[in-house]
């Protein structure tokens, strides 16, 4: 495996990545961390394993989880759901082996666990580009600790029979 120094403020302008922490159904956020870490157990993804290879030294990740929620949010939902991001941990990618399963990452903690409302992006992999306004604000939230646009949340929920729509960072 390939592992470089890489220093804290190093910023690519490339891709970052919002990557999943459940191997064998258990959440591996804490293992990932302590062992400096990520990965994945999907058998015979071809695609995961190629986003995964793709992943370059000095990329940003972050770990989260997605669900829903309808109460307890700052804003009125008019009674419906929203879908929820939170990021548990962002880090930087310091070594890929190049087997398309194991990355090697700096990793930060998250605490508290921060929330992004409006993401119901699924997969284990979420390959996020910089240069879109929704791509730049969310790689700002997640790795400059910057908060969400709630105006322009709730100008994005205006008019929707759900709420539950995604960004298209990918």
């Amino acid at each position: 495996m390939t592992v470089t120094a890489v220093t804290k403020n190093d910023r690519r302008s490339g891709a970052c990545w919002f990557v999943g922490a459940m191997v064998g159904g258990d959440d591996q956020t804490d293992r990932f961390i302590d062992d400096g870490i990520w990965e994945h157990d999907c058998v015979d993804s071809n695609r995961m394993n190629a986003l995964v290879r793709s992943m370059q030294i000095g990329d940003r990740i972050a770990i989260r989880s997605s669900y829903f929620r309808k109460h307890g949010l700052t804003f009125d939902t008019e009674g419906r759901t929203v879908s929820v991001m939170a990021l548990k941990a962002t880090g930087v990618i310091v070594g890929n082996s190049r087997d398309g399963d194991h990355l090697k990452v700096r990793w930060q903690r998250v605490r508290p666990v921060r929330e992004w409302y409006h993401v119901s992006h699924q997969p284990s992999i979420w390959k996020v580009i910089p240069g879109g306004s929704d791509a730049d604000a969310l790689i700002d939230f997640a790795f400059e600790n910057r908060p969400q646009d709630m105006d322009r949340l709730r100008h994005a929920l205006r008019g929707r029979s759900s709420f539950s729509h995604g960004v298209d960072g990918s």
